[in-house]
């Protein structure tokens, strides 16, 4: 068994950090390369490091696990008294303590707590092992996104949201993008996630909702866009959204909030899943617009498989998935692998590899040929079609040394190769690279998590006249978390982040000069949360966020249609700031019936915030700096679960109301709108959402219900060009969706039956291209002993 000796205090981290946020050491910092930075602040850590150690004959050691399935709980918390110690890799612990009685006091988030009464005598280890079990308050959900290490749903300082992998499943969710459905304050206009009006339809080329998958952004490198079909949803553990501004945090792109993508891993006993399914499409409401004889479909296959073999942990998946749409013409298939490899080195150092690759083949049109007699027909002038292949690796290392601090050194390789027709084939390389450390200072109630960044992307596609770009971003981040006599977090972050974008100069008055544009951004975010009484939680927060233009929105050249996107050299960075306060109060009810509440006020304003406009016949659409907007609401939700006898209940629910505003409504924001007065486009003010599920012994019946009102105002060009578009948002305005599903399970099977849209509902995210109306989904899962 690993004994841990008790570290003497010292002051290292202090000084460390005063010489990284040094002007006079950082302009040393920002030429090295990673590798070089690691190397150096590894250096200023072990000069550092501490070397006195007590030495002492007597204590406990043991190992902490899950009481249900003997895994290992890394990082569970040890304490007796004030003086405690921090679970290693595998779950393992040791303490030196005097002869005499002591009371063990063991956490683990997530899990209940369980204290042991010990008896050391002098010269003797007592051996022990901790089985905790799971609670089942919702509150006590672990999450990571927040602050980089595990802590309670209920002790963040922001607003967050977990989707388990049972509810994914239970939808047969194709794509993650579906799944989000169920996340208040969450919206879906087209394929772009919007949260809490923070983002309107930017086609295709920028988010403010950064997306991650397992600790690392996966968004596509010349377009700053998520591709939701790399998401291996057959392999999903949990999913984090985070509803503000994570700048500080997480860097570009994450100005809006974020959504961390968190695959499963291998547990002590192997878990093998294979699935098929057929969704067949029903007609819709009004008959005249059904074109097909044979009814459009989707089809699709998953398996997985996750096990440990000794010292390596091995997780794996494929996804099969073939459609033929709804919307004429509009056919893909694809197949995705995507796995993980992990080898414990030895108790403290691990290393490992996901992977994910995907090959798709889509035809698709950009929107309708008429909104009055042809919705699910294409305009011929805006049908496309691509041929992709998608991968990223991403091989990672940890150690924990022998204070219990965390390194981890993380990267990325993301490659994308798209070929389209109409002159649209891209192709763009993303390496990513990170270095994290992390400390928890059990004496002060401290936690501290700091790194180093750095990302350099490559492109080279017919978007882009097929001139070559070179960007490059380094950052360095920090955040500490300091709680106060056990009942406050105060939290507070710092990031700072240098982008470098380089391309040829192509003629005389080339707005960049020398091809090279740079910039360098430094912000902050502040939080608290105070549990006020038993399971009453206030919070607040405030946060600075930031996104730099993607390629895309700089330099696209291209069409759909008879409408020309032009590029936009001069486009300014957007700045913002998200501020927020909500308090999130437990309930209990009776012993079997246990969940929260929570109540959110928020407040966004963004200077310089980039959208495509319609510039006029000549230039046709261009991403612009459209000023500054202030974004106000309030959202309203909760999540609770009840034992009621053979049965166990879930609900989840929420409410948004959004205001979203120039904050100088000009006469040119006016032209530009399909309405005379100030509201930003693509966004709807209200939203609500509720799901229920009941399971009963090997039945499981479940409903959704979604409401979104009218998106108010759109580009005003749209309903002049687009046929059928006016009168169509005339007659409707928003929508209800209601979705039932019903599963049994029998010996290794589940068959699932799921019908979307059963209220066979027309409507539209995003202007002239129609969803689905009702559909039902056939699927069978079976689980291999």
């Amino acid at each position: 068994m690993l004994q841990v000796e008790k570290i003497i205090e010292f002051s290292w981290y202090s000084g460390l950090w005063k010489m990284m946020i040094s002007a006079k050491l950082y302009p040393k910092i920002h030429h090295l390369s990673l590798c070089q930075a690691c190397c150096f602040l590894a250096m200023i850590i072990a000069i550092s490091w501490p070397s006195g150690i007590q030495s002492q004959s007597s204590g406990v050691r043991g190992v902490v696990q899950d009481r249900s399935n003997r895994e290992p709980l890394a990082s569970a918390s040890v304490r007796i008294g004030v003086e405690g110690v921090i679970a290693d890799y595998n779950g393992h612990f040791s303490m030196i303590l005097s002869p005499g009685s002591h009371t063990l006091e063991v956490t683990y988030v997530g899990y209940q707590k369980k204290t042991i009464e010990l008896a050391i005598t002098p010269g003797n280890w007592s051996e022990v092992v901790v089985s905790l079990e799971l609670s089942d308050n919702l509150l006590q959900t672990a999450v990571i996104s927040d602050s980089r290490y595990s802590k309670a749903l209920s002790e963040s300082s922001i607003s967050m949201e977990v989707i388990k992998s049972s509810l994914i499943e239970h939808l047969n969710a194709t794509s993650v993008d579906e799944v989000l459905d169920k996340v208040p304050g969450v919206s879906m206009v087209g394929d772009q996630a919007n949260i809490r009006g923070g983002a309107g339809y930017s086609y295709g080329a920028g988010s403010r909702v950064l997306l991650m998958i397992n600790d690392l952004p996966a968004l596509q490198a010349d377009a700053g866009f998520p591709n939701w079909d790399d998401i291996p949803v057959e392999n999903i553990e949990q999913i984090e959204v985070i509803k503000g501004a994570a700048s500080a945090t997480y860097g570009s792109s994450a100005l809006n909030g974020l959504i961390h993508v968190r695959t499963r891993y291998a547990k002590s006993d192997p878990i093998t899943k294979a699935s098929i399914f057929y969704n067949p499409v029903l007609p819709p409401r009004d008959p005249a617009q059904r074109w097909w004889r044979a009814s459009p479909f989707t089809s699709g296959i998953s398996f997985s498989h996750a096990r440990k073999i000794g010292k390596w942990d091995i997780v794996a998946g494929a996804y099969g998935f073939k459609s033929k749409s709804y919307n004429e013409t509009n056919q893909a298939q694809y197949g995705r692998l995507n796995g993980s490899v992990q080898y414990r080195i030895t108790d403290r150092w691990l290393a490992g590899m996901h992977f994910n690759m995907n090959k798709r083949k889509s035809n698709s049109f950009f929107y309708w040929k008429d909104g009055v007699s042809s919705l699910y027909r294409p305009d011929s002038l805006t049908k496309s079609m691509s041929n992709s292949f998608r991968y990223h690796i991403d091989p990672y290392m940890t150690y924990f040394d022998r204070a219990n601090n965390k390194h981890a050194l993380r990267s990325r390789i993301y490659i994308v190769a798209n070929h389209a027709n109409n002159n649209q084939s891209n192709s763009s390389t993303l390496v990513y690279n990170e270095y994290q450390f992390q400390r928890q200072f059990q004496a002060e109630n401290v936690f501290a998590s700091g790194g180093l960044v750095y990302n350099y992307n490559t492109t080279n596609s017919d978007l882009f006249s097929r001139i070559p770009f070179r960007s490059g971003t380094l950052g360095v981040y920090g955040q500490l978390d300091k709680k106060i006599k056990n009942h406050t977090t105060v939290t507070v972050g710092w990031r700072f982040e240098n982008y470098r974008l380089h391309r040829p100069e192509i003629f005389a008055a080339d707005t960049l000069v020398g091809g090279v544009r740079k910039e360098q951004k430094s912000l902050w975010r502040f939080g608290i949360n105070s549990k006020l009484v038993k399971e009453s939680y206030l919070r607040a927060s405030w946060g600075e966020g930031f996104r730099f233009p993607t390629l895309a929105e700089q330099f696209i050249l291209t069409s759909f249609g008879s409408t020309f996107i032009s590029p936009n050299p001069k486009l300014k960075s957007e700045r913002g700031w998200n501020a927020e306060i909500g308090i999130k109060q437990g309930f209990k009810l009776s012993h079997h019936t246990k969940g929260y509440l929570d109540a959110a006020i928020f407040w966004s304003k963004y200077r310089d915030m980039m959208e495509f406009v319609f510039t006029g016949f000549v230039k046709g659409f261009q991403s612009q700096n459209i000023g500054n907007t202030d974004i106000k609401g309030f959202e309203l939700s909760g999540a609770a679960s009840s034992t009621i006898g053979d049965h166990h209940i879930t609900a989840m629910t929420g409410y948004t109301y959004i205001q979203p505003l120039f904050a100088n409504f000009t006469d040119e924001d006016n032209r530009r709108s399909s309405v005379d007065y100030n509201i930003l486009k693509y966004r709807s003010k209200h939203l609500f959402k509720i799901d229920l599920e009941d399971q009963l012994g090997d039945w499981i019946i479940g409903t959704g219900l979604l409401y979104t009102s009218k998106m108010a105002a759109i580009d005003a060009i749209f309903e002049l060009v687009i046929r059928g578009l006016k009168q169509y948002r005339e007659t409707h305005g928003g929508f209800t969706l209601l979705d039932f599903r019903l599963a049994r399970t029998w010996h290794e099977y589940t068959f699932n039956l799921i019908l979307k849209n059963l209220l066979n509902t027309e409507y539209t995210t995003r202007p002239a291209i129609m969803e689905a109306p009702r559909n039902l989904t056939l699927k069978i899962d079976y689980r291999f002993k």
